[in-house]
């Protein structure tokens, strides 16, 4: 395998794939093509139209404006994209098991890997899977589908929206005259790692143990019969997925993207499911806005409720082998500390007693400054408090925006795979249970909808 100087020092750029041009696609597709060391192929479904045609407004205060922005090239569907090798193929679609598993999305971008062909284009190596996806056992069903490539797991922290084109129906003509916008502020940073698999062995009693090679509830580094690698080989498969993550986390940076390289990555899946798990959930239950959640009036019952729900998921990775040492107690007031800092609203000018506006008209809000030109006034400065206050207000996390659209839920990934750890554990989660409860309910009827606008579609289809 090249050297990672070698690599960003080539000729020939790294064509990399990313499916699912969704908020959090958008952003990361941009930074690693204005690396100007890869060219991006970005598979887009439902906007496929608009795009095409006109392309991505971003709007962010990190990045600053662009219009009419599309990446090297767009296809419609993964069968399409399959015309090439990539070097990465990154998912930023939303992990759904209970709609279509990652494995099976992926499955024609494998294939040429996973068989016997003598097709050159395929004989350097399998290409590195990176996943840009919420909640805990992700990338397990994906190494056991195909032991043979590395995975990058990653953990994102951005708050940003997509604002589709007038919000209207697919059908309607008028999609296409229309670009999609998405809203970014200042926060952006990808905790990136090799996944080696989950929980932790530790060589004795002691709190500062080193762990073992091998993970303790269950192992991601495979043999093609899907046992366990170990020895040399393991070492070996170790050493070459650090140097793609390493790659990765190069070619994000030349675009301006901020990093973090882990050798343990799932301690960082965990504090992210702290917030998804609590607030995410919380807001989905109660229909609001997490400016709502942690607004003064409100944050004296929420804090509570937030802060035992996070305290039952931590449980559950302490049964996993995670130590104090390596996701500690304090990573829970952290998480809370941030999404409050983030979300509640400082009322000095502005008047936020107004009612959240609908998902359909979303923005995004975070902290860091307001992109402006040097030579704006100070009132236009004041004009953009005033939006950064409102985005704020009334930013909704994905899973309020999906329930509010009858669509499914990132529901099993963030909740129901703590559940089934708790389960085997033999862990109590009363809390969890509940929430998982009142969720599955508005799934089942989401799914429901799922499958007959499906039907529908693939009835007009023919």
């Amino acid at each position: 395998m090249q050297s990672i100087t070698s690599d960003l020092e080539g000729d020939q750029p790294i064509e990399i794939l990313l499916v699912g041009l969704g908020a959090v696609g958008v952003i990361y597709a941009y930074i690693l093509e204005k690396s100007l060391k890869c060219r991006v192929t970005a598979v887009v479904r439902s906007l496929y139209p608009s795009i095409s045609s006109n392309g991505i407004s971003i709007r962010s205060k990190k990045f600053g404006q662009i219009d009419s922005w599309k990446p090297h090239r767009l296809k419609a569907s993964v069968e399409e994209a399959a015309d090439q090798k990539y070097r990465f193929i990154v998912c930023s679609f939303k992990c759904l098991p209970d709609v279509t598993t990652t494995p099976s999305i992926l499955a024609p971008l494998m294939a040429p890997y996973t068989q016997n062909s003598n097709d050159v284009k395929y004989e350097i190596y399998s290409p590195t899977v990176v996943l840009l996806q919420n909640g805990i056992g992700i990338e397990q069903p994906l190494a056991e589908a195909f032991p043979s490539i590395n995975i990058i797991s990653c953990v994102v922290w951005t708050v940003v929206n997509l604002i589709n084109p007038s919000q209207l129906d697919q059908s309607s003509s008028l999609v296409k005259n229309q670009a999609p916008t998405v809203v970014h502020g200042m926060i952006e940073k990808l905790v990136l790692g090799l996944y080696q698999g989950e929980g932790f062995a530790h060589t004795s009693g002691d709190e500062k143990s080193t762990p073992k090679s091998c993970n303790q509830f269950v192992e991601g580094i495979l043999s093609d019969d899907l046992t366990p690698l170990v020895g040399e080989l393991r070492e070996q498969r170790i050493i070459n997925g650090k140097k793609e993550v390493a790659l990765l986390s190069s070619l994000l940076r030349a675009g301006g993207g901020e990093t973090e390289v882990l050798n343990h990555i799932q301690p960082a899946r965990w504090i992210k499911n702290f917030c998804n798990g609590t607030f995410s959930t919380m807001c989905a239950l109660s229909r609001s806005p997490i400016s709502l959640l942690v607004s003064p009036e409100i944050l004296p019952h929420t804090l509570p409720v937030a802060r035992q729900t996070m305290l039952e998921i931590l449980s559950v990775a302490r049964a996993l082998g995670y130590r104090e040492s390596g996701l500690s107690t304090q990573s829970v007031d952290d998480a809370i500390k941030l999404t409050i800092d983030t979300f509640q609203i400082k009322r000095k000018r502005h008047n936020l007693e107004k009612s959240p506006r609908k998902s359909s008209d979303k923005e995004e809000n975070s902290n860091g400054n307001v992109y402006k030109e040097d030579n704006k006034e100070e009132e236009e400065d004041d004009d953009d408090d005033e939006k950064d206050a409102s985005a704020t207000a009334s930013f909704k996390p994905s899973m309020l925006i999906d329930l509010e659209n009858d669509r499914p839920m990132e529901l099993e990934p963030i909740v129901g795979a703590v559940l089934d750890r708790a389960r085997s554990m033999k862990i109590e989660t009363p809390r969890l249970e509940l929430i998982y409860l009142a969720l599955k309910i508005s799934q089942f009827t989401s799914l429901k909808a799922y499958a007959k606008r499906l039907e529908k579609h693939e009835r007009g289809q023919h």
